[in-house]
């Protein structure tokens, strides 16, 4: 393993640390699938509303992940 490599590594954990930290504070985290349920809504409407940062999220790797406290204040902002 080249020391690239190695930095990456610890890199992605310490992303992966902070948001799980953070994760304690407010609320589960909850990946794509969990909101694509919760919301209803497609994969497609869910990449459109974070480009459009709808929706706040936190990616480590390839993975997307939204807090759960963050969705229920999302929810009350838009509730008719």
């Amino acid at each position: 393993m080249s020391d690239e490599q190695f930095n990456q590594i610890i890199q992605r954990l310490d992303a992966i640390r902070h948001t799980l930290d953070a994760g304690d504070q407010s609320g589960e985290l909850l990946d794509n699938s969990d909101i694509i349920r919760m919301l209803k809504i497609s994969k497609n409407t869910a990449a459109a509303w974070r480009e459009k940062g709808i929706l706040p999220f936190t990616k480590i790797g390839k993975k997307i992940y939204y807090q759960e406290t963050e969705i229920h204040h999302l929810l009350k902002r838009h509730r008719h």
